[in-house]
């Protein structure tokens, strides 16, 4: 994607390892779109990580605010 198409902020990709509807491989590939993305994978959280693994998720997201 063109530079001006890339989002500059700061965004937290936060996946879910045991995610079959987007897996984390693949979802791992949407990080170039941003000029400042973080990764990171609950390895036993599915697509609903949030609610599967509420404690890992917001210890996710005080990371990053």
């Amino acid at each position: 994607s063109a530079a001006s198409d890339v989002y500059k902020r700061q965004v937290l990709l936060l996946l879910g390892g045991a995610d079959r509807m987007t897996p984390a491989a693949q979802a791992r590939s949407f990080a170039p779109r941003f000029a400042d993305a973080r990764v990171s994978v609950l390895p036993g959280a599915g697509h609903l990580l949030m609610i599967e693994e509420p404690g890992a998720s917001l210890d996710a997201l005080r990371g990053v605010l």
